[in-house]
């Protein structure tokens, strides 16, 4: 709350000086750019946290962060300074907050024996943390980073990032859209095991009874790379609310989402926060898995898409 007071009272004095209507304001324009460079300069070194606050591109690229984000003092290589010097990937959930368990960015993780790691990746009380894969510096300018700030980037596919670790050849024989049934027709739970984090029962679970592992789409991820092209950006991970109601056409696409669903017998599922990923518009599972006839549409069906109209689906017709 102090510093939010104090962010509002550099503010508003800004505001002041700058505002040529105010009667009795007699500085001049050349004294009020240097008024305007005193108090910048005031807000980003005396006030830790306020460079972010007036900066809005800072996920990727640590852009208009300042060492008092991350350091109680003016860093030294014998003397680092760090607000959590025991474990710094502490700093990092103060802006990114992958905190649970099941997701894709999980913390103090004990590496198995099939995974091997390289000189350059550092654990952290022998575990693999934030900033086993991620850096928070960048070669000499921090600001621009590399992609999502990854240690040996920058690379051209996200995933080579996880096979500097993993055995890449050892997941490249596993294809589980394929081996979901055991020759029985009896589902094999070690092909569930690898996406799911409780053991479904499609007999009677629906969309929000699933937990997975991680985010849907990271585990689409391990193998398939992401969709290129305007598409993947005008759909990927959008939601339905007040402020965002449309993916592109007239009307509320996730209406008629639904209004199809409705009419046509079949889901389009969203993941657990509401949004579209991959398994929206693609059926991951093997024929003969899904029980109910809606959740069973688009199983082996060409790119295993759930619906035959695509677009339609889900915009109305112009």
């Amino acid at each position: 709350m102090r510093l939010f007071k104090i962010k509002r009272i550099i503010l508003l004095g800004m505001f002041y000086f700058f505002d040529t209507r105010k009667p009795g304001n007699l500085i001049q324009l050349m004294t009020k750019k240097i008024s305007l460079y005193v108090l910048l300069i005031l807000a980003f070194t005396l006030v830790p946290g306020c460079a972010s606050f007036l900066t809005s591109q800072m996920i990727d690229s640590h852009k208009g962060m300042s060492c008092m984000n991350c350091h109680t003092a003016k860093p030294e290589k014998t003397a680092p300074n760090l607000k959590h010097p025991k474990n710094p990937s502490r700093m990092c959930m103060k802006c990114h907050e992958y905190l649970k368990n099941q997701d894709h960015h999980p913390s103090e993780i004990e590496l198995d024996s099939s995974t091997t790691l390289p000189s350059h990746f550092k654990l952290y009380n022998g575990k693999m943390d934030c900033l086993t894969c991620h850096q928070v510096h960048s070669g000499d300018d921090y600001q621009k980073g590399t992609a999502n700030l990854l240690v040996g980037g920058s690379y051209n596919n996200r995933r080579t990032i996880c096979f500097q670790c993993h055995n890449k050849e050892s997941y490249s024989e596993i294809n589980p859209h394929e081996s979901m049934l055991n020759q029985d027709k009896s589902l094999n739970f070690n092909t569930c095991d690898l996406c799911h984090q409780k053991r479904p029962d499609p007999r009677f679970d629906r969309t929000a009874d699933v937990e997975f592992k991680s985010e849907i789409h990271f585990l689409c991820w391990r193998c398939h790379p992401p969709m290129a092209g305007n598409f993947f950006e005008q759909h990927f991970l959008k939601k339905s609310n007040a402020e965002e109601r449309d993916i592109g056409s007239p009307g509320n696409s996730f209406d008629v989402m639904k209004t199809k669903e409705r009419h046509l017998d079949f889901i389009l599922p969203l993941d657990p926060k509401g949004k579209i990923t991959c398994s929206t518009c693609h059926n991951p599972h093997q024929p003969g898995v899904m029980v109910d006839k809606k959740a069973a549409k688009g199983a082996g069906a060409e790119n295993r898409l759930r619906f035959a109209d695509k677009c339609m689906d889900c915009h109305s017709k112009r």
